[in-house]
């Protein structure tokens, strides 16, 4: 049969529109029209294996729905366009020993959505190269032997595409577990940035703490201190907790003070007594606790979550001031702020026995009188 199709030729297949069997194998086609099976809607089974055909003119199969073995194998297909195969029964592909380099998406998803049974063995070089990485994740990926690949070789290397596809398999593995690893990795760093954040705000946040009591206190420098009125101790509490200090624990430390020193001047210093009406609390604060010789916390709840009381633990310690604490109620060392935490971990303390242990009571006086005795040096200021 001549390279070119006669006039007749074509006739003759348009006749036979109920043709279901078509072996054209063997006859040196070179090309074809690509209406020369558009009249063969029964068409099952063509057979075009062993010509001479480069390609496939585009829509040339849009018109056999019933094809369902189609045979070009021992051509010279290369890069072939498969989307004009629109046959829901097609099972059966032969492209062997042909020139193909790649499947494209669409015979890629017909083989997928109709189990197309595809021959690419002999002689079809597939690219190996990366622009084709997705054919060899697919064909890794198949669950059934839909695609039989003997002896397809790599068109770069020479090598089996079987043995690429190990080698791939091994590659994808080794790649995704590196990639996990990196990630694994990424995320430990995250971690460890996000924990160095909150540890240098917080560090941060000491800094500013520091600087604004430095501000505060250049306003108060000795002369300025001097001519205030003197006390040996400075009592900071809660304002929750006003009523249970004013009424059982300042009056009786106070005279008991008194009496141990044989003074009748207040000793004390109380912020609901001694504070001067009209002023800034916070310098208030600043000016008793410069002019007290040692600071007592009456430590509760409320005290560690107010920040009037955490100010003032911030002032005791960048003064250096001696503290003595009173324990109220039992609350964990961890929830206070981080001043009244270096504070009690520095600090011994006392429990507040309440007025109804009499025993206890008697003995927490005396312990409480002596402390703050022993660090109020006695020689300093107030009794200079």
């Amino acid at each position: 049969m001549e390279n070119s199709f006669p006039e007749e030729f074509r006739n003759l297949t348009r006749k036979n529109r109920k043709l279901t069997i078509l072996d054209l194998s063997s006859n040196e086609l070179v090309t074809l029209p690509c209406d020369l099976f558009s009249f063969n809607t029964e068409l099952n089974t063509l057979n075009l294996s062993s010509n001479l055909l480069s390609d496939l003119p585009k829509g040339i199969f849009s018109n056999n729905p019933k094809l369902a073995i189609l045979d070009l194998s021992n051509n010279l297909l290369s890069v072939t366009d498969w989307s004009s195969i629109n046959s829901v029964n097609l099972h059966v592909l032969n492209t062997s020993n042909n020139r193909i380099t790649t499947l494209d998406s669409y015979l890629r998803n017909l083989i997928d959505s109709r189990s197309v049974m595809t021959f690419l063995e002999n002689n079809n070089y597939l690219d190996c190269s990366c622009e084709n990485n997705d054919l060899y994740v697919w064909l890794s990926n198949q669950k059934t032997p839909n695609v039989n690949i003997t002896e397809v070789y790599c068109s770069q290397t020479g090598i089996s595409i079987s043995s690429h596809i190990n080698t791939f398999d091994s590659f994808s593995y080794d790649y995704k577990l590196k990639r996990y690893i990196g990630l694994l990795g990424l995320i430990s760093i995250l971690v460890i940035l996000a924990i160095c954040a909150v540890f240098y705000h917080r560090h941060y946040q000491n800094i500013l703490r520091v600087r604004r009591i430095r501000r505060q206190l250049k306003d108060f420098t000795e002369e300025n201190v001097a001519l205030q009125q003197n006390f040996l101790l400075y009592l900071a509490y809660s304002f929750t907790d006003s009523e249970t200090v004013l009424q059982n624990i300042f009056p009786q430390l106070e005279a008991r003070l008194q009496q141990e020193l044989n003074i009748d001047d207040n000793l004390v210093c109380i912020s609901d007594r001694d504070f001067d009406v009209g002023t800034i609390i916070s310098d208030e604060i600043i000016r008793a606790v410069s002019t007290c010789t040692a600071v007592m916390f009456v430590i509760s709840k409320e005290f560690a979550s107010s920040r009037w009381c955490e100010f003032e633990s911030e002032i005791a310690i960048y003064q250096q001031k001696p503290i003595i604490i009173v324990v109220l109620e039992q609350i964990k060392i961890k929830s206070f702020p981080t001043s009244l935490r270096k504070v009690c971990y520095k600090w011994t303390r006392i429990e507040w026995p309440g007025n109804e242990y009499v025993n206890k009571l008697d003995n927490f006086w005396k312990k409480l009188t002596k402390a703050v005795i022993r660090c109020t040096d006695v020689n300093y200021r107030f009794f200079a």
